[in-house]
């Protein structure tokens, strides 16, 4: 059974500092097992050379977007099941529809405080399930 202990989590985000307050709130929830990324390109490589359980992708990056990111990863069938939740300053409804349309499991309006953080983990891990 999947825990937030056992969760093996990929923080994608172009701005440094964003993916340290993440990784930064994910320990204090009990996530140990975290790397990050600073783009969707890196993010891909990242997911084909070892397993993870979720995905936190920013929606706005160089090189791959998380658009275009998520649809690469819907389109690899042995990353298809991953746990995807967008983590974007974006909160434009036509964003959210074309999001959800390409399978995302979660989705946060950034900042991102540790109570929604900890709420969509807690889903994801029930979809695991």
């Amino acid at each position: 059974m999947l825990t937030r202990e056992t969760l093996r989590v990929l923080v994608v985000d172009d701005q440094k500092s964003m993916r340290q307050l993440i990784c930064t709130s994910l320990r204090g929830l009990g996530v140990v097992h975290i790397q990050n990324a600073e783009d969707g390109a890196m993010a891909l490589a990242t997911l084909r050379s070892r397993p993870f359980d979720l995905v936190l992708l920013d929606a706005e990056m160089p090189k791959l977007n998380g658009i275009e990111t998520l649809t690469a990863i819907r389109g690899e069938e042995r990353l298809r099941g991953l746990k995807v939740i967008m983590v974007t300053g974006r909160a434009d409804v036509e964003f959210i529809q074309q999001a959800a349309k390409l399978g995302i499991d979660g989705y946060l309006v950034k900042p991102v405080s540790s109570n929604a953080l900890s709420a969509r983990i807690d889903a994801a891990i029930r979809k695991t399930a």
